[in-house]
């Protein structure tokens, strides 16, 4: 990926306590290639973790993240992947609007009120790559990750 570009990020719980294990992803705004993985609990040190392993080497301008407690730790997630935080207004999801519609399909996946203590990081970074692989409308039938890479696949 050459330019640098906007993402958008969320964690998603299926499961109301803290303790409980969450989704981490991060959405280019360009392509809506995801990147993530599991945190163990939805806890600042565990979700900063996630995401500064899975955004490594994945360049943005800035992200915008959602507003949860676990991401008061956003500086030092910033300084490692070297990109600008915005967050957005309370109860304005449309600031968000790719990561809100890839949310959407990732439950295709994983269903809400589906505990995920059990279910391990390699079936949800796999959910993701099946995402990832989906050919879109909106970009001329191409996959997210060929846009995002600029690269062609061959998937028929």
């Amino acid at each position: 990926m050459s330019e640098a570009r906007r993402a958008t990020g969320s964690r998603t719980r299926w499961q109301a306590p803290r303790a409980a294990p969450a989704t981490v992803t991060n959405v280019d705004g360009k392509s809506g290639f995801a990147i993530g993985g599991r945190a163990a609990r939805r806890g600042e040190a565990e979700v900063a973790a996630v995401m500064k392993e899975r955004l490594a080497g994945h360049a943005a301008k800035s992200r915008a993240p959602d507003r949860g407690r676990e991401l008061a730790g956003f500086a030092d997630v910033a300084n490692a992947c070297g990109a600008r935080f915005h967050f957005a207004h309370p109860r304005h999801p449309w600031e968000r609007g790719c990561n809100e519609n890839f949310d959407g399909p990732l439950r295709g996946y994983l269903p809400k009120g589906m505990p995920l203590d059990d279910v391990p990081d390699g079936e949800i970074r796999a959910a993701l790559d099946r995402l990832n692989l989906r050919p879109r409308k909106h970009l001329g039938w191409r996959t997210p990750y060929e846009v995002y890479h600029s690269v062609e696949l061959h998937l028929v």
